[in-house]
């Protein structure tokens, strides 16, 4: 399959419909205690007056504060712990109110665009080109290479991380917000652990883990395009160039071989010790954040600490995509982990093309005009009106044929239709 080499967040629908109000998890602006004990995460974007005066952007028309509207909808059977993990309902464990950006302006205090949008009044499409990795030239496969690992140690500008849950959140003195500092790549780590992480039940109680809806379910795909859509808006603005995009791997060029795995890259084999990585690359000093899983599920903390990177390569895995996902220092073969590895980047920016090339496919998620909205409306009537005429006309033919109650279920010519269809070797498909 032809990878396609463009891909535009400007056209994306189904994940976008979530992330302008997933797009932050906590602005450090939010984490006071004053914000915490309020409940009310709309920080001021030019307050010119005094803070509170330009709330979400309010005095130029770019947002507002607005009571949270959250899904209060029953979980199925699959979940049957309603009520007890802060990410059900999100955001409303922490805040109740949060800003609501008005048109294509985003951000938790709607002081930046939608993604595909872009200038002073988000009124500018953009289209963001996201290539083959392998098609790069040799400055710009560097310059990405920099670029990631600047990510993986500058801290974050805007966003700080929790470090206990909601009902631990001020400390043990009621004062004290428990949260830290982060890096912009390991940002993008600790918001995909905290989507697919176990949900605690108490001190002594196994942990939940049996629902991941970012993984095991059509959410998958969704999920992981806003966790890169994140990482490549903070890469952007880290670097200060719009046009910054993530590129992409087809992992299924380098056949049995990882054809990105070399130095200049993602990191070749050390000539030490094949199972580990080369230290030539950069990558190999990286080290490892939300890898104390046990820990997160038995006390009932977050993930908070950092280790080095001690995982090992498994070259018994020869499945191109868990070679990918295995390859560096081990932790990509772990759900929770598989961010620390950087070509979790790649392999998902790939699998995010081949969903973007189904969606243009079959033209998902596309703009409806005015006209089109008419006219689904009257062809949506005019069938309403045809099942209430045919409901109508059975009644009306129910009644006349009470009294044929005793013939029998299968006149004659359905009788044959029945030895037809039993000589069918797959009954399941159609026959027209």
């Amino acid at each position: 399959m032809k990878a396609p080499k463009l891909l535009s967040p400007g056209y994306t629908f189904l994940a976008l419909l979530f992330f302008q109000q997933a797009w932050a998890q906590f602005p450090r602006q939010c984490v006071t205690i004053e914000a915490l004990r309020n409940g009310v995460c709309c920080p001021d974007l030019f307050p010119l007056s005094g803070p509170g005066t330009d709330r979400c952007g309010s005095s130029s028309g770019r947002g507002r504060c607005e009571v949270v509207t959250a899904d209060s909808r029953p979980h199925g059977p699959q979940y049957p712990h309603d009520g007890r993990d802060d990410r059900e309902g999100w955001p409303t464990r922490f805040f109740n109110r949060t800003c609501h950006c008005i048109g294509n302006f985003s951000g938790y205090n709607c002081g930046t665009c939608r993604p595909g949008w872009r200038g002073a009044a988000c009124d500018q499409r953009v289209l963001i080109v996201r290539r083959n990795l392998l098609d790069l030239s040799t400055e710009e496969k560097k310059r990405f290479v920099r670029a990631l690992d600047m990510a993986k140690r500058t801290i974050h500008p805007q966003f700080v991380i929790a470090t206990r849950r909601s009902e631990e959140i001020l400390g043990p003195d009621g004062n004290t917000p428990q949260f830290e500092n982060i890096s912009i790549y390991n940002y993008f780590v600790w918001t995909h652990y905290y989507s697919v992480k176990k949900t605690f039940l108490g001190a002594g109680q196994e942990s939940f883990g049996e629902v991941d809806f970012s993984h095991e379910g059509p959410a998958f795909l969704t999920w992981h395009r806003y966790h890169l859509l994140q990482l490549e808006r903070d890469m952007q603005e880290m670097l200060q160039d719009p046009s910054f995009s993530l590129p992409y791997w087809n992992f299924a060029t380098g056949k049995n071989t990882c054809d990105i795995c070399t130095d200049d890259l993602m990191g070749s084999r050390s000539n030490f010790d094949s199972n580990l990585i080369s230290p030539n690359s950069v990558f190999s000093q990286w080290r490892v954040v939300c890898e104390s899983l046990e820990d997160y599920d038995t006390l009932g903390t977050l993930c908070n600490s950092y280790s080095d990177p001690t995982g090992r390569y498994d070259p018994t895995v020869r499945s191109l995509h868990n070679l990918a996902h295995l390859f560096l220092n081990g932790t990509g073969g772990q759900t929770h982990l598989s961010p620390n590895d950087p070509i979790f980047v790649l392999l998902h920016t790939f699998t995010d093309a081949v969903f973007d090339e189904w969606l243009r496919r079959y033209n998902a998620g596309q703009n409806f005009s005015i006209s089109e909205i008419v006219t689904i409306a009257v062809v949506a009537a005019l069938l309403l009106v045809a099942v209430i005429f045919v409901g109508a006309s059975c009644l009306i033919r129910a009644r006349r044929n009470m009294d044929e109650a005793n013939q029998p279920l299968l006149p004659d010519q359905y009788q044959q239709y029945v030895e037809e269809y039993e000589k069918i070797q797959n009954p399941n498909q159609s026959v027209v």
